[in-house]
């Protein structure tokens, strides 16, 4: 089964994310920021992908998607954003990202770019 960790800090959409993606059968974890998403990867078994809102407290999705992919550098990365330029303020980050959702987006959106990132 593929696993997948959602951080996100609006604990409702985190809840409604995880629900959908558990529904077509992924295992699905959550941290509710970059530090806990951290934390979560270093003691959990690896995760095929990181699903991860940009703009967050304490660490942001960019910071969070430069220092997961240096620790697990197999690990596939969606980024979600509400503000759809966001992601590129970063150096050469398209290199690890797979995929960007502009928020707000429909489920079945978000299941299809999982299902292209890491299959189904």
């Amino acid at each position: 089964m593929k696993r997948i960790l959602v951080v996100e800090d609006d604990p409702a959409l985190m809840l409604v994310i995880s629900r959908s993606l558990s529904g077509h059968g992924y295992v699905v974890e959550t941290a509710e920021n970059g530090v806990a998403a951290l934390s979560r990867m270093s003691t959990e078994p690896p995760f095929d992908l990181l699903l991860s809102d940009i703009v967050m407290p304490e660490m942001d999705g960019l910071e969070l998607t430069l220092m997961a992919t240096a620790q697990f550098p197999t690990i596939k990365v969606i980024l979600m954003s509400g503000y759809a330029s966001e992601w590129r303020r970063t150096v050469n980050l398209e290199n690890i990202i797979h995929g960007v959702i502009n928020k707000p987006f429909a489920l079945d959106e978000l299941y299809n770019k999982v299902v292209e990132v890491i299959g189904s």
